[in-house]
């Protein structure tokens, strides 16, 4: 490309990004952002209220913070994002490897290790995720089960941990 060209073009996607910035709605979500402490920045002033999906996006492109933070922030504290239900096709791939914990994919230019390394600051500090596991038990293994609990009203999962940490020891 010659130079001039590369010039052009460079202010256009500058110009672009200005506009973005000025957006009102990107202003606010960011905002909203620095209200729940999950960004800091002196000329923002804390927006209350829930973060708009679509405006997270659309700040994304001005803010990468914004797009670093968005998956865990949907896994971890849904209840702080609107409008999750018309999600975007990659974000809803990322979110379904991040809940695995095996994400790997790129989101709108962010690494994987970038957003994932926000889960453990967002939600319950210590707490860790839980995974589903189902297993088929024969009759006799039920029959197992029920005796080793120690009473009665015991979840079946208490007396598969108890099992599990006697083998391991």
């Amino acid at each position: 490309m010659k130079k001039q060209k590369i010039i052009e073009k460079a202010k256009a996607k500058y110009l672009k990004l200005l506009r973005v910035k000025r957006n009102p709605l990107v202003q606010e979500t960011l905002g909203k952002f620095v209200f729940r402490g999950l960004l800091h920045h002196p000329n923002l002033l804390p927006v209350p209220g829930p973060i708009e999906l679509e405006g997270a996006l659309t700040a994304g492109e001005v803010e990468p913070r914004v797009l670093e933070l968005l998956p865990a922030l949907i896994v971890k504290k849904p209840k702080w994002v609107r409008g999750v239900e018309n999600m975007p096709d990659d974000l809803r791939e990322v979110l379904f490897d991040l809940r695995r914990g095996k994400a790997t994919k790129v989101f709108r230019g962010v690494a994987a290790r970038d957003y994932t390394k926000w889960i453990p600051h967002l939600g319950h500090q210590k707490k860790t995720g839980h995974f589903i596991k189902t297993f088929r038990f024969r009759s006799n293994d039920e029959q197992l089960l029920q005796s080793l609990k120690t009473d009665p009203s015991e979840p079946d999962i208490s007396v598969v941990r108890r099992a599990l940490l006697r083998l391991k020891s």
